[in-house]
């Protein structure tokens, strides 16, 4: 079931074994003001289905750093994962991103 339309603001995602904060198959949404550290794979994550995917997401002011030290096999690992299903009209503004250690950054 798709979650659009929604706020994500000001909330904190640290050392979580996957993603800080993920959206699958839900479009429209908009994070604002996000802190996420620590995680072991993605920590934001925007995905979906080729049909559907998390498109026209909007991201400002987030602060995402240290993620994905620790992805298991197959997943993804970085500050930020946007696939190919979720890239139009997403944009990014005013966030800040620090790779730390990590293999990645943006994916």
């Amino acid at each position: 079931m798709q979650s659009t339309n929604n706020l994500i603001i000001g909330n904190l995602s640290y050392e979580n074994g996957d993603h800080g904060i993920d959206t699958n198959n839900s479009p429209n949404n908009t994070f604002i003001g996000n802190t996420v550290h620590g995680n072991g794979t993605t920590g934001i994550n925007i995905e979906g289905e080729a049909s559907t995917g998390s498109h026209h997401t909007t991201l400002i002011n987030n602060i995402s750093a240290g993620n994905g030290f620790t992805p298991p096999a197959g997943s993804f690992a970085g500050n930020l994962r946007v696939d190919s299903a979720s890239i139009t009209g997403t944009t990014l503004d005013y966030n800040l991103f620090n790779r730390e250690d990590a293999i990645y950054q943006l994916i």
